[in-house]
Parts: structure tokens; C-alpha cells; sequence
């Protein structure tokens, strides 16, 4: 396993299929918000002003599922599950489901 393969987060082993505690976002997340961003845009139905990883979770799977709070209005919120498959696989990341009209204060689930 490489290094940046190794677990986003202290409480999951790459074996481990736990969900993580809540981090900030990040440059990789981000980088995974801005893959998918036209998909949800598209199936949401929604206009972005802006389209920010504001924080995350992530659950090690046969991949690795990210629950992301995104900024995407003035004060407007989406969570997003992107699944990112293993390193060794051809397939890009891909938005899974998301939920709509969710705030700051909102806690980051797992949304399938």
C-alpha cells in the first residue's frame, strides 16, 4: 500500500470498514467534489455559485465511499456520497446519492 493509499483517517485501517470521524475539507476532496460536480448539478437540478468541500467522512469498502458537506449557495448545502474505487481500477470517482437543503450545522451521515 502506498502512502497515499494509507487510511484519510486515524480511527479506519485500510481493512477497516468504520465510518471516520468528520474532517475538514481538503485538496483530494475537493478534487473529487470538482469531478462529480456537473453529475450532481445535473441530477439535483441545481445551479452552483460556488462548489466547496466544507468537511467529510470517509468509510473504507472494496474503495472508499467519501460523505461530503459541499457549499454550493449562499448559505445553501449538499451532502454527497462519492465513491472513489481502488487505486488499481480504471473507473473515475462517481457521485453515489445526495441530499439537499442541509445546513452547516448538519451532521455528515451515511447516505446510500
Amino acid at each position: 500500500m502506498s502512502d497515499d493509499e494509507s487510511s484519510d483517517c486515524s480511527c479506519c485501517s485500510s481493512v477497516d470498514s468504520g465510518l471516520c470521524d468528520i474532517k475538514p475539507g481538503d485538496d483530494e476532496v475537493q478534487a473529487l467534489c470538482d469531478k462529480v460536480k456537473g453529475e450532481f448539478l445535473k441530477q439535483a437540478g441545481v445551479s452552483a455559485s460556488t462548489f466547496v468541500a466544507v468537511s467529510y467522512r470517509v468509510q473504507n469498502v472494496a474503495g472508499k465511499f467519501y460523505f461530503i458537506k459541499v457549499l454550493y449557495g449562499d448559505d445553501v448545502y449538499a451532502h454527497l456520497t462519492v465513491y472513489k474505487p481502488i487505486p488499481i481500477s480504471i473507473r473515475e470517482p462517481s457521485l453515489q446519492n445526495y441530499q439537499l437543503e442541509r445546513t452547516m450545522d448538519d451532521d455528515i451521515e451515511e447516505i446510500f
